[in-house]
């Protein structure tokens, strides 16, 4: 009887743990929402505001600075949503995983700034407008100690929704109110900044009050420990970000700020699209690093493809209608840009579920890594062969290329390692559904 006691709790343990995934995919999809949705409210009135010379220098800035941003999170995001997860039950291991973690990334931060500030009056391109690139910085102080991963590692995604939406939220209204022409161009980053450093400490208050995670200090060796644990993913994360973000810092430095900022609008519609699906990637890693359900990942990928396919199709029809209304006719430039890019997120969704959620969650690091890898290399390759006529066109055809290898790299990974469930283990998995009640009841049956 006992068996059929456990059995039955193992069922209502693993109902539970999807609810909580779609219940978590629900949250993570208001804060996409959010984090994308109000900046596109804002994307209009600031390309106008403001012109395309200096958008472009704003997102040629931002785009620059996220490589300071990776080296900040140095893979923690992604080893430590992990790491909670797997010792959510252990108050001892979960203080040590924090203190860890905002030890590192407070020592990398204030490294990464030093280095910035010298680059800032060393640069030419950077010297001349030397303000804006240091306050851009503070979007990495932002990022840095946002705990992003304490709240994935718990599944509580609730915080990350209400937190985010008040910085987004604090953010747009600050710019509506203080933006009003091109010589403000300088409160874009300050406003971002603050709104997510308000954020930050709330979120950190959180942490240490409310879920009572004890402050530590971790010894060398712990650190040691973490920062070797989340050295492949970071590396995968500087390889993704070189040809990913490098679009811009390549038409930034190559071309004027103008043509940088056509460049830009297109890309952050694009990246608003890829966002859609990033609150699934979020909240199926930490469950998926804790279950292994094939099936499960399977079916989202299947089901995700079509719909991906489909939505992209039609958003292509109308993309010369959504650049002209959004942006006026002057930015129509920015829609064969935003066509090109369109292919792209046809690839990188199923590659990016193909990537954490699989491949990283069966421990499979080195390999998920090595496509980042490969899709760089393919990137500078193609970058090399399009400098003698260079053009911001070619330059995404090139970025659609390298996602293409990343994507075939990593379906042969999962083929190449049997992580693909075959139709016999389905058929296996449906016949032990329905036998294994039937079974259970005969086993207790005698055992009684």
């Amino acid at each position: 009887m006992g068996c059929k006691i456990d059995a039955n709790l193992d069922r209502l343990e693993a109902k539970k743990a999807k609810k909580d995934v779609y219940r978590n995919i629900s949250y993570l999809s208001i804060l996409r929402m959010v984090n994308y949705g109000l900046p596109l409210v804002t994307l209009p009135y600031l390309v106008l505001t403001l012109g395309a010379e200096m958008f472009g220098l704003i997102s040629f800035a931002q785009a620059v600075i996220q490589y300071c941003n990776i080296i900040v999170d140095f893979g923690f995001n992604l080893s430590a949503t992990r790491d909670i997860s797997i010792h959510r039950e252990n108050q001892a291991k979960v203080a040590e995983i924090v203190s860890s973690v905002l030890t590192m990334k407070l020592v990398l931060m204030i490294g990464v700034f030093l280095v910035w500030c010298g680059m800032i009056f060393l640069i030419p391109k950077f010297k001349a407008y030397w303000m804006i690139y240091l306050v851009t910085y503070g979007l990495v102080v932002g990022d840095g100690l946002f705990p992003l991963w304490f709240f994935q590692g718990l599944e509580k995604m609730q915080y990350l929704t209400v937190l985010n939406a008040a910085a987004k939220i604090i953010f747009t209204v600050l710019i509506f109110l203080v933006v009003k022409d091109k010589a403000d161009y300088l409160l874009v980053p300050l406003v971002n900044s603050f709104g997510q450093v308000i954020i930050d400490i709330i979120a950190l208050y959180i942490v240490f009050k409310k879920f009572q995670v004890r402050v530590i200090i971790p010894q060398y060796t712990i650190l040691k420990h973490y920062t070797l644990d989340s050295f492949q993913l970071f590396l995968s994360r500087v390889w993704l970000s070189l040809y990913t973000v490098a679009n811009t810092v390549i038409l930034g430095f190559a071309t004027s700020n103008e043509l940088t900022g056509y460049y830009a609008v297109a890309e952050k519609l694009i990246r608003a699209l890829e966002g859609l699906v990033q609150p699934l990637i979020d909240a199926l890693y930490p469950y998926m690093a804790r279950s292994q359900n094939k099936m499960f990942i399977k079916n989202i990928i299947q089901r995700l493809t079509i719909v991906n396919v489909v939505f992209i199709s039609m958003v292509f029809c109308c993309s010369d209608y959504i650049c002209i209304i959004l942006f006026g006719k002057l930015f129509l430039a920015s829609a064969v840009i935003f066509k090109i890019y369109l292919v792209e997120v046809v690839i990188t969704i199923p590659s990016a579920l193909f990537g954490l959620p699989f491949l990283v969650a069966f421990g499979y690091y080195k390999w998920f890594n090595a496509s980042n890898c490969l899709g760089f290399i393919g990137y500078i390759l193609g970058v090399l062969i399009i400098s003698i006529d260079f053009t911001a066109e070619k330059l995404v055809i090139i970025a659609v290329l390298a996602q293409s290898i990343v994507l075939v790299h990593r379906i042969y990974g999962i083929y190449k390692f049997d992580l693909w469930p075959k139709k016999r283990d389905i058929n296996c998995e449906k016949f032990y559904r329905k036998t294994n009640n039937k079974f259970l009841w005969l086993y207790s049956k005698y055992n009684d």
